[in-house]
């Protein structure tokens, strides 16, 4: 069990290519993200009504009577080689006339690579957006995720690896300290 609270800042792209139907890109970053996966990239699909603001997201773009679109990804990372993959599902209340917007919904973690090979689990979010007055351009939003992920092995919590082998070098060179001070009295 990992426990994966952090804040996200991001740019949102949003790219009309059928009625209602737009392709959804978001680039953030934190600086409070843990296991160094300070970085995601997410690409997804939403149907809007325009009537009400209210925006649905989902990877599968047959979910909007889409056919031969490729699926919708989520990757985390950071400087290393370790990622996380997924997929976002949300609703999204859109507010035109204050350029605002409200997020809520689900990252869904289905694997990795590195040391989160095989991993799973669900990350709530919350986002807030400040939209763009030019609706082509991009927008920036804020998302606090809170969640948790499983792998088939144990991560070590950020941050103990050093304390870790720094108990080990203890360990050993009082070993070899105790055989030393055996052996002048032998």
């Amino acid at each position: 069990y990992h426990p994966f609270n952090a804040t996200f800042s991001g740019e949102n792209t949003v790219v009309p290519f059928k009625q209602n139907i737009s392709k959804v890109t978001i680039t953030a970053s934190s600086t409070d993200a843990p296991y160094g996966l300070t970085r995601f990239v997410n690409t997804n699909y939403g149907l809007i009504d325009p009537s009400t603001g209210t925006t649905v997201f989902n990877p599968d773009a047959a979910t909007f009577g889409l056919k031969d679109f490729p699926q919708g990804n989520l990757t985390f990372f950071g400087a290393g080689n370790d990622k996380l993959f997924g997929n976002i599902i949300g609703n999204a209340k859109l507010d035109f006339q204050n350029l605002k917007a409200t997020a809520t919904g689900t990252f869904n973690i289905t694997g990795g690579e590195g040391k989160f090979a095989g991993a799973t689990g669900t990350f709530n979010f919350l986002e807030n957006d400040q939209l763009n007055a030019d609706p082509t351009a991009p927008f920036k939003s804020q998302a606090v995720l809170n969640g948790s992920f499983t792998t088939p092995k144990t991560i070590p919590e950020p941050g103990n690896t050093s304390v870790l082998i720094g108990m080990g070098i203890i360990g050993v060179s009082l070993l070899f300290s105790h055989s030393k001070d055996k052996s002048k009295f032998a």
